[in-house]
C-alpha cells in the first residue's frame, strides 16, 4: 500500500515536471529519463520480471514486488510511460518461472 501512495505522488509530480508529458486521451504519464526511473524502481524493492510485446507491437515492462505491479509502455521515442490502471496489487507470483 505504501508503494502505490509513493507512485501516486510520484506520478503527480512527474505530471507537472519539464521531464515528463501526458498523454491527455489515455491520461499517460510518460518519462524521459529511463535509467533514473528504473534505478528508481529498484530502489522501491521493485524486480523486472519481463518484457514484452503487446498485440499491437508495443514493447512493455511488468515491474513488480511483493505487495504491488506496475506496467510501463515504452515509446518509439525512448520513454516510458503508466497510467494509474496499469498498476495494482499482486496476488500470486509464481517464483519458479525461467526465461
Amino acid at each position: 500500500m505504501r508503494f502505490l501512495l509513493s507512485l501516486f505522488l510520484a506520478i503527480f509530480m512527474l505530471c507537472y515536471s519539464s521531464t515528463a508529458t501526458v498523454a491527455q486521451g489515455d491520461y499517460l504519464v510518460c518519462v524521459d529519463d529511463v535509467e533514473s526511473l528504473r534505478e528508481s524502481l529498484k530502489k522501491e524493492n521493485n524486480k523486472l520480471i519481463f518484457t514484452g510485446l503487446s498485440a499491437s507491437q508495443t514493447p512493455f515492462e511488468l515491474w513488480a514486488s511483493a505487495n504491488s505491479y506496475i506496467i510501463f509502455l515504452l515509446t518509439h521515442d525512448g520513454k516510458m510511460c503508466t497510467s494509474p490502471s496499469m498498476t495494482g496489487q499482486v496476488i500470486q507470483i509464481d517464483r519458479n518461472i525461467q526465461a
